[in-house]
């Protein structure tokens, strides 16, 4: 997954950047707790590090209908939805 396609359904979740060091970018939400790191720029995010940002950010990865039922998460090139 492409860094730059995480941070884009970060942000249209409501959350905001607050800081960069080095090559990571965290992000606040004015509602939800916590802070979310995002390694940026990174072309190959491993889908493990992509699920768990997301789950940090309190989002969840929607299914695919283009993937088997038995796939516990669904792949980068789906939406995602807020819990």
């Amino acid at each position: 997954m492409n860094s730059r396609f995480l941070i884009s359904q970060i942000i249209a979740d409501g959350w905001y950047l607050v800081r960069v060091r080095g090559s990571h970018h965290h992000f606040k939400h004015p509602t939800k707790p916590g802070l979310v790191t995002v390694p940026h720029p990174k072309k190959d995010l491993l889908k493990k590090t992509a699920i768990s940002i997301l789950q940090q950010a309190l989002l969840q990865p929607a299914r695919c209908p283009a993937f088997p039922e038995d796939d516990e998460y669904a792949l980068p090139d789906c939406d995602f939805h807020g819990r």
